[in-house]
């Protein structure tokens, strides 16, 4: 998935409409747009802050095209975005410049939660931001015009994210009465929109933590947890819940089906624990198309990328969406990796097609997941050994940042070793090509690229298997 970046510079954000441009023009040119103006108390002179807007997200991740746009300071320390947007609605969130720091790897963090836009919003927002391990620390103040909609938002989300017994909600479906009471309060004052996706989102914030807290880690212990079986059989028995049309603007909602989606590829046996037949049994319209989107530009694995891709672009409908889902045409099999130009421990360039008679394991990984270091251990590590002397190279692929932090962790043993093929990303991390035109937005990745740079596999579940990615590459070597 690729981003565009746009970099606003303050004095180019007057505007002067000539004489001849009607008023009803320029009430059409501010819906078609939102402004917003930033005053970041943490911010030093030099700092930039980047937005990023889309019109559909399944929880914090986005499900169709996003855009970015960064902003300096302006003479009053401000920020200002005047963006344009297509749709009417969606969501946009801001991120600061990282210092450093000994926890953190990333170079940019989230100063604020995702907020729900719409087109012809004008909005001030004080943020006051300490950053901790444990999510986003902000507190926002919001004026302009529909003002009330975000600040509702930031209230009741942090009221049901903190809401504690949160079990019998998956049977209810229901916000709890202290948030339904401040929903009354605030239903006249909000739009019709946010106040409807407002309402869907906390319907459904609650439940879906607690779904996640069943299904997201381990489906084998899924599948042996009495509890989780009894939430599916409830879930499976009751009539099938009719959303209102408005449903899929909610961030909750995406992200309540994904996790009901992965919920039934445990129980359900006709879907052979795929989470792509799940998705598309289960759901309907738009919910649907943008789940497809999600799986296709979210970290899944998948366990064939052709066949899913195939049945995703027939149905996928909506044209916006469907020319986004071109873009994940990257994990096809078949198509010839760029020579990408890495860096390896003694600071030497290396490129891809140096190994172009070699069929290559590429791991990406950074120092701090503790999935990737779990992947090493459990099968890179395991497997080396039996294709020693043979055409099979593993490339361990670092994006960290940092040269000092990567060799540290080369040395570490716990990501990879230091008689592996291991080379870096020059300290661009997440913005180096061999990521951003592969959508490597995670860790670890595993793609397999036979003979000539071919794509063969990307990310698929048989490559994070120990016996599984064993015959696989004694398959590949025999052909």
């Amino acid at each position: 998935m690729k981003s565009i970046i746009k970099t606003i510079i303050p004095f180019a954000l007057v505007i002067a409409y000539p004489a001849a441009v009607s008023a009803r023009e320029k009430q059409a040119r501010k819906k078609d747009s939102i402004t917003l103006t930033i005053n970041f108390l943490q911010a030093a002179p030099k700092d930039t802050l980047t937005l990023r807007i889309g019109e559909y997200f399944v929880g914090l991740e986005p499900a169709g095209p996003v855009k970015k746009y960064i902003a300096v300071q302006n003479t009053k320390g401000r920020y200002v975005f005047r963006v344009p947007v297509a749709g009417s609605a969606g969501y946009f969130d801001l991120y600061a410049i990282r210092k450093k720091s000994k926890v953190f790897k990333t170079n940019q963090r989230a100063i604020t939660e995702l907020q729900f836009w719409e087109a012809g919003d004008k909005i001030s927002i004080e943020i006051d931001n300490i950053e901790k391990a444990a999510g986003i620390n902000s507190l926002c103040k919001f004026e302009g015009r529909n003002a009330v909609n975000y600040q509702a938002r930031q209230e009741l989300i942090k009221l049901a994210n903190h809401f504690e017994g949160i079990e019998p909600y998956v049977r209810k479906t229901s916000p709890p009465d202290t948030i339904k009471q401040r929903l009354v309060y605030y239903k006249p004052q909000m739009s019709v929109l946010a106040y409807q996706v407002l309402e869907t989102d906390l319907k459904y914030s609650i439940v879906s933590n607690y779904l996640e807290a069943l299904v997201f880690v381990d489906s084998s212990k899924a599948a042996a947890d009495p509890r989780t079986k009894e939430i599916y059989e409830f879930l499976k028995s009751r009539p099938q819940e009719v959303a209102p049309g408005y449903a899929y603007r909610s961030q909750n909602y995406l992200l309540y089906k994904m996790r009901i989606a992965k919920l039934y590829r445990v129980f359900d046996k006709s879907l052979n624990g795929n989470l792509f037949n799940s998705i598309i049994s289960i759901n309907k319209g738009m919910t649907k198309q943008l789940l497809l989107m999600h799986y296709f530009g979210g970290y899944y694995k998948h366990i064939d990328p052709q066949k899913e891709y195939s049945k995703a672009e027939f149905e996928i409908k909506d044209p916006v969406l469907k020319n986004y889902f071109n873009s994940f045409s990257y994990k096809l099999p078949g198509l010839k990796w760029v020579d990408y130009q890495l860096t390896d421990s003694n600071g030497k360039k290396i490129s891809l097609s140096q190994f172009d008679d070699k069929i290559v394991l590429i791991d990406f990984w950074f120092t701090g997941c503790g999935y990737c270091a779990n992947y090493y251990k459990k099968v890179l590590s395991k497997i080396k050994g039996d294709f020693k002397g043979t055409d099979v190279i593993f490339l361990s692929v670092s994006l960290d940042r940092k040269f000092e932090v990567w060799k540290e962790s080369i040395a570490g043993g716990e990501y990879t070793d230091d008689k592996a093929n291991n080379v870096y990303t020059s300290g661009q991390g997440f913005e180096h090509p061999i990521a951003k035109e592969n959508g490597i937005i995670g860790g670890p990745y595993a793609v397999l690229l036979n003979k000539g740079r071919i794509l063969y596999q990307y990310n698929t579940e048989n490559l994070f298997k120990l016996n599984q990615l064993k015959n696989t590459l004694t398959a590949l070597l025999s052909k």
